[in-house]
């Protein structure tokens, strides 16, 4: 049984009370109400709420016809809602529907062709020059990175980490197409000025294993398939309820 927390007029506000309502909080959000000061003010809220509950009570809030309206609004859309909600919670995906899917759909689990590379951007080609001259002269590269490049990734000695092929401008990924492992390569020119690259992995293209991405077929599947028995039941209903069209 939960904790009780707090009483007002007699009715209970527990720990379950205080946990439903930290839900409802956006996460980024939430991080600041663990404290028990901020707990406890949470708490205060939850009081608060229901002494303007009684008070309304008090005060025949359900005789008001504001009031009435109101509350019929919210009865028809909670109807509507669970009505719609209960019904779509029927769709079901098996794992051989998913299994299947996989299957049958292998170019949706294709991965690019991965590169890990770093480079160092400069302006202008004597800039260039001086900073290749340098590491064929046996300077790191990473130093000179952090040394001479205009690209954030100076910070990390140049690294851009891994990324897709075709997901860099196209002088770049052309350059990397024909570099080995560990070759460094001057004179790429681009928009954004004058690159040395240097190729560090590379891995081919490949299929996303079914179990990485089982979770997600599931979804798109149940997705579909709610989608489908929405619009039926829908054209189904139109048949059992008159429905008319006012210009």
């Amino acid at each position: 049984m939960s904790k009780v927390l707090a009483s007002v007029n007699g009715k209970s506000i527990t720990e379950n009370d205080l946990d439903f309502l930290l839900s409802t909080i956006p996460p980024q959000q939430a991080a600041a109400y663990s404290s028990p000061e901020a707990k406890q003010g949470l708490l205060e809220e939850l009081i608060a709420h229901e002494l303007f509950y009684f008070e309304a009570l008090d005060n025949n809030i359900e005789e008001d016809e504001t009031f009435k309206k109101e509350l019929e609004l919210t009865k028809e859309k909670l109807i509507k809602s669970y009505s719609i909600s209960s019904y779509l919670m029927k769709a079901e995906v098996t794992e051989e529907d998913a299994q299947a899917f996989y299957d049958e759909n292998p170019q949706n689990f294709k991965e690019n062709q991965q590169y890990s590379a770093s480079h160092i951007l400069v302006d202008t080609k004597e800039e260039h020059d001086e900073v290749l001259e340098a590491i064929n002269a046996g300077g790191s590269f990473e130093d000179l990175a952090q040394e001479h490049s205009k690209c954030p990734s100076n910070a990390k000695g140049g690294d851009l980490g891994y990324f897709a092929k075709g997901q860099m401008v196209k002088e770049f990924d052309d350059a990397l197409e024909t570099m080995d492992i560990n070759e460094i390569k001057g004179d790429v020119k681009t928009t954004y000025g004058f690159h040395i690259i240097k190729l560090t992995d590379k891995k081919p293209e490949s299929t996303l294993a079914y179990g990485d991405v089982r979770d997600k077929i599931k979804s798109y599947l149940l997705q579909g398939k709610q989608n489908d028995m929405f619009v039926d039941k829908v054209e189904s209903l139109k048949e059992k309820y008159k429905v008319e069209y006012t210009k």
